[in-house]
């Protein structure tokens, strides 16, 4: 079995097309759902405080946000962290 060495992007790593777009918004994703575990908010909360529904962001937490703009993952994270000050 042959072993390759990761490029650290696994859309990359596969060879699909927006392998840095998907790697960011993968980033933002990852970040939104480690933050609404770390301040224990339920998801409907965090869902109303990011102004969308508890199905949208279930399923980005879940990573279907191919669909979603790197701009919009980006302010999806800036209003749940701007609502917890």
């Amino acid at each position: 079995m042959d072993i390759e060495k990761s490029t650290g992007n696994v859309y990359e790593d596969l060879a699909l097309e927006g392998a840095e777009e998907m790697l960011t918004k993968s980033e933002y994703a990852t970040r939104l759902a480690a933050f609404i575990k770390t301040a224990n908010l339920r998801e409907s909360e965090a869902a109303q405080r990011i102004g969308i529904t508890s199905e949208v962001l279930r399923q980005i937490c879940r990573g279907k946000f191919r669909e979603l703009s790197v701009a919009t993952m980006a302010e999806y994270h800036r209003r749940v962290l701007e609502s917890s000050i």
